[in-house]
């Protein structure tokens, strides 16, 4: 049995991507994103389920960009995540080896990505918040999220017992907040990640870490979802 609060989930890894489109085809993009592409994700086995989000500022604006930049374009902010059995459902095959074997069409929305960042992390422990629900509910289930990627050189332990004594706690006094997910990334750019789930757009609470930690850039995010959710179960 978990500790009190604690959700039994089957899929104990995600693997996110974070990335800008252009304003010139992105309409396009979405469409297959949402209608062909997270469909075949979620055939493929260990996939448990998939999300798609936009990402916003606290008051439910949508971000204009994260900042990167493509031959004068100005992007859009999105990030997608898709939930698997554990870490190897997304190293075997690796993402690098699933792009030589993408049809044209997938080539081709994929090159529409801008300054795509992306992590693959096993979920070391997850917690649900107060509000009435099913306890096993999806982690693409809620509306927002808030994902903070980042690194805490030579802090790991603090990071990790502040996420769990102080941020946990923190989180659950905020009314819309329903789950707070810590995972470890086997790959990535930054070590940590932190994923919030909420009703509406909020953040986590105020509160600052007892160690110095790197964020990876325009991190942290809250991400409003712009796609049904879907699980291998639909």
């Amino acid at each position: 049995m978990g500790r009190a609060g604690e959700v039994q989930d089957v899929s104990h890894a995600i693997w996110g991507i974070i990335y800008d489109l252009p304003e010139q085809g992105r309409d396009d993009y979405l469409a297959w994103f949402h209608d062909v592409h997270m469909g075949e994700k979620l055939a493929r086995p260990g996939y448990v389920w998939a999300a798609h989000y936009e990402v916003v500022d606290t008051q439910d604006n949508h971000i204009t960009s994260l900042g990167t930049t493509h031959e004068g374009d100005r992007g859009h902010g999105y990030i997608a995540l898709f939930g698997g059995a554990d870490t190897q459902v997304f190293l075997d095959p690796s993402p690098a080896q699933i792009k030589p074997r993408q049809t044209p069409l997938t080539r081709e929305m994929m090159g529409k990505r801008i300054g795509q960042r992306s992590f693959i992390a096993a979920v070391e422990w997850s917690a649900q918040g107060d509000q009435q629900g099913d306890e096993n509910e999806q982690a693409h289930a809620h509306p927002v999220i808030h994902l903070d990627c980042c690194d805490a050189p030579g802090g790991d332990e603090a990071l990790g017992a502040w996420c769990v004594q102080v941020l946990k706690p923190a989180i659950h006094r905020q009314p819309a907040f329903r789950r707070i997910s810590k995972l470890l990334a086997a790959t990535g750019p930054m070590k940590h990640v932190i994923l919030a789930e909420f009703d509406s757009v909020a953040q986590t609470a105020n509160a600052s870490p007892p160690v110095t930690v790197t964020h990876l850039s325009g991190s942290p995010f809250a991400a409003r979802r712009i796609a049904p959710p879907l699980s291998q179960t639909e």
